[in-house]
């Protein structure tokens, strides 16, 4: 489904990724792991579209993604959420989940057929969440619910997802990891870039470290454990 070769990216002399390769497969769930400034969210952003290569290819679905065009990775089935989440605090989970690609009948949005088709996108994730709820009265897990199901409107194949759980709660790691669990089953590719180890070992299907712009190691990660994990990080 993805494919890189050799992405290179420098930001004013600095060298952000270096010769980085990788492939990913529909239906499965790659962490991305490193310390602070090791090049995770340059390459999000470079699938996402938002950041241009120096040099190297994105390939997804057998078609290379136009460099530096957010909304040609997204019409290819690619989006991203990032750690931020982007939403509209005072607006309703209805509003925020459609913002900027609202369903209209002529020229007024349709909220009728909006709320069916975010009823079952709720559904498909295990929630349930009044869609008239003030998105900023909402648990740090509840709006991060909310972001995956707006990411979901455009049914993409490939979810890449910055720190997913990094703010949450017990439960409400446990919830997202479930929902990220149930994408995988739908067949939906899913990048996620952590730093809670532990949730590599819940839900991901490889594990690839980077540092300094590198990947250092790409594995299984059933061939790893957190111990093992630990030191290929700090090591890198």
């Amino acid at each position: 489904m993805l494919q890189i070769n050799n992405l290179y990216k420098t930001f004013r002399g600095v060298q952000a990724l270096s010769d980085v390769c990788l492939t990913l497969e529909q239906g499965c769930v790659l962490a991305i792991v490193g310390d602070n400034g090791a090049g995770k969210s340059t390459l999000m952003k470079c699938i996402s579209g938002v950041s241009v290569p120096d040099r190297g290819s994105i390939i997804f679905n057998g078609q290379p993604l136009a460099a530096g065009d957010p909304s040609a990775s997204r019409d290819a089935g690619i989006e991203m959420i990032y750690q931020d989440l982007s939403l509209c605090s005072q607006q309703d989970v209805l509003t925020n989940i459609f913002l900027g690609r609202e369903l209209k009948n002529g020229i007024f949005a349709n909220r009728n057929l909006m709320a069916t088709e975010c009823t079952h996108i709720l559904k498909t994730l295990g929630l349930t969440l009044s869609l008239d709820s003030i998105v900023g009265n909402l648990s740090g897990g509840q709006q991060q619910s909310v972001a995956i199901a707006r990411a979901l409107i455009t049914k993409p194949q490939l979810l890449v997802m910055d720190e997913p759980t990094a703010a949450l709660a017990v439960k409400e790691v446990k919830t997202v990891l479930e929902q990220i669990i149930s994408l995988k089953n739908q067949g939906v590719s899913v990048i996620m870039i952590t730093h809670r180890l532990v949730d590599v070992f819940e839900v991901a299907d490889r594990v690839i470290v980077m540092s300094h712009g590198k990947i250092q190691h790409d594995i299984p990660t059933h061939a790893t454990n957190l111990a093992d994990l630990t030191l290929k990080i700090v090591t890198a």
